[in-house]
């Protein structure tokens, strides 16, 4: 049995051209909820919250473009758990459009899916597509 060799890479923080994945949010821990357990007197060796969102300008302007069209903006999300080898979830945010297609807008992983995780999750994406129509509409880029 092989077994295949997987290659580390670093995510920025700043992208270089408008197609290039960056962290749009730096990952959120949350120190109070860590080394929590459901069960009295035990300890989880699991962080309790950990919530980082990825995206490209490119795939943040789908916020915009779908709003761009007069009918009101339709969020969906979805969380998968079979995209990492470790269990965290793949929460996938989109819009969707009048031509009834789905666009991605972001991606986050995260621990829980749970409310609180949700709410980072859509709050970084916000303001990270409220940042990126910003900087095109002000002629930055």
């Amino acid at each position: 049995m092989t077994h295949k060799k997987f290659r580390l890479r670093v995510v920025p923080t700043e992208p270089q051209d408008e197609h290039e994945t960056y962290i749009v949010a730096p990952p959120t821990i949350d120190p109070e909820e860590v080394f929590k357990s459901s069960k009295k007197g035990q300890t989880d060796p699991t962080p309790g919250r950990i919530v980082t969102t990825m995206s490209t300008d490119n795939l943040l302007l789908n916020g915009y473009r779908a709003m761009r069209h007069g009918m009101p903006l339709q969020v969906l999300m979805d969380c998968a758990y079979s995209m990492t080898t470790d269990g965290l979830a793949t929460l996938l945010i989109g819009v969707y459009a009048p031509d009834q297609v789905f666009h991605v807008v972001s991606y986050s992983i995260l621990n829980h899916e749970d409310k609180i995780g949700h709410d980072i999750a859509i709050r970084a994406t916000k303001k990270a597509v409220e940042t990126t129509v910003a900087k095109y509409q002000n002629g930055l880029v």
